[in-house]
């Protein structure tokens, strides 16, 4: 692998949804730290040459000093964090790790770095067994160390073997899953969806250690799934906001690989790192996620804080597209919401969209209802619109879209489909203000009724 200095490349590459209807600018870069197969620095062995703790040391003394100015907002983790689950002296030296990024003192934050330990087949007793013991791990990661810290949303089953935790960076939301080496089935890929369905919102980053197939040239941009990797990539594909899935485990060839999928539309990219079968067990190498909602890109570097040093080859150092555009909502409650003539308010309607809806009969004049948007970036948006809906509303409300061709007019039935957002369709539209209207010149003896409208990226 090629190296280079830090400072050098620091330089050169590495620094490489709002209720009021106006985005701010793109967010700030932030990083998410990822951490692969740290078990070798938790025995203190390699088969080539000399592992030890201080490599474990430096990545999290790392993450703390840098945790201010390079905007480390998340660390996640891919399973094996020790290499034998019985060895107490081992969750030891985990602890002395992780546990320094939970600190105010040093991080700067109440409740430190937001984090997770993922299980690896090592973590496990007998070693690959997910129906195993877990004693030691859910000692000192379990729900009684994480309950209490905001970011940690929950877990499955009896104990903390598989969770999730939400996150914030650069004005977007995220929910992180963390699924055990050989928990894939469809009771826990049942109990992701349901979590899902309570973040709807939330951008999706699956981890998992064995997300690659153990044979497979990991060294290349066609890794193959794992069982695990397959299973839960078909199961979560449907989720619009799943993009990113993270992957330890395989070392061979490198101990690096990637692979990009795309349903509906959306792509998902599955990133592979394990360097325990490095030199001195992988010599403290991490990998550093850096996003740019300026750019619509993630960068990945490849790191050892324990060196100084980056590998810069194809496969260490990387850059993908993703797009970071915020969604941008307009209630009726909002400046961006206007109307003209005279719109009374309601807020009897369950349904409704926050505490109040503006309505108005049905009439042949043109005195609509406003929702103005400003959009950080050009490109397709899917509009939605949201309405309580009920039997005097009109069944042919009148949406009218404007994007960069024009306006585009659409009747809805309001009658229907109350209390959810409804897509108008998708459209090519520029950055800055953009509108929707609803018109009341429609089929007299009804009522139209404007509450919520917002853009999707």
């Amino acid at each position: 692998m090629k190296f280079i200095n830090k400072f050098i490349l620091a330089t050169a590459f590495l620094l490489g949804s709002l209720g009021n209807g106006f985005a701010d600018g793109p967010g700030q870069d932030f990083v998410i730290a990822v951490l692969p197969d740290t078990q070798n620095y938790a025995r203190e062995e390699s088969g080539y040459g000399n592992a030890t703790r201080q490599m474990w040391y430096a990545q999290t003394d790392w993450i703390v000093a840098n945790r201010a100015s390079q905007n480390v907002v998340y660390v996640a983790t891919l399973g094996d964090c020790v290499h034998n689950a019985g060895n107490h002296g081992q969750w030891r030296i985990a602890t002395n790790a992780y546990y320094r990024i939970e600190k105010q003192s040093t991080t700067g934050l109440l409740h430190g770095v937001p984090y997770g330990v993922t299980v690896g087949n090592h973590d496990q007793s007998p070693a690959g067994d997910e129906n195993g013991d877990t004693t030691y791990y859910n000692q000192y990661f379990g729900t009684a160390h994480f309950n209490g810290k905001p970011y940690y949303g929950g877990h499955f089953g009896a104990n903390n073997d598989n969770w999730y935790t939400l996150f914030s960076g650069g004005g977007l939301d995220f929910i992180v899953f963390s699924f055990e080496f050989g928990r894939y089935g469809s009771v826990i890929l049942d109990w992701a969806e349901n979590v899902l369905a309570q973040y709807p919102n939330r951008r999706v980053i699956v981890l998992t250690h064995h997300a690659g197939a153990d044979n497979s040239n990991v060294n290349a941009t066609t890794t193959s799934f794992s069982a695990q990797g397959s299973a839960i990539y078909n199961r979560l594909k449907t989720n619009p906001n799943f993009f990113l899935m993270l992957g330890g485990h395989v070392f061979s060839n490198g101990g690096e690989g990637r692979r990009s999928d795309t349903f509906n539309g959306k792509t998902v990219h599955t990133l592979i790192s394990n360097y325990q079968n490095r030199w001195n067990g992988g010599n403290g190498l991490m990998r550093l996620l850096r996003f740019s909602p300026s750019q619509n890109k993630v960068f990945v570097t490849t790191y050892s804080p324990y060196t100084g040093t980056y590998e810069t080859d194809a496969n260490s150092q990387f850059s993908f597209n993703y797009d970071m555009r915020k969604t941008v909502t307009v209630d009726n409650s909002n400046s961006g919401f206007s109307v003209a003539g005279t719109w009374s308010t309601g807020t009897t309607a369950v349904d409704k969209y926050g505490s109040d809806y503006r309505f108005r009969s049905t009439q042949p004049i043109s005195e609509p209802a406003t929702w103005s948007g400003g959009l950080v970036g050009s490109g397709n948006y899917t509009v939605q619109a949201w309405w309580s809906q009920g039997p005097n509303r009109s069944a042919t409300a009148p949406y009218i879209v404007y994007h960069s061709a024009g306006s585009t007019s659409i009747n809805v039935n309001q009658q229907i489909n109350g209390g959810k957002w409804n897509a108008l369709g998708t459209f090519n539209l520029n950055s800055g203000a953009n509108q929707v209207k609803l018109s009341c010149w429609t089929t007299t003896g009804f009522v139209v009724l404007g509450d919520a409208v917002r853009w999707v990226p």
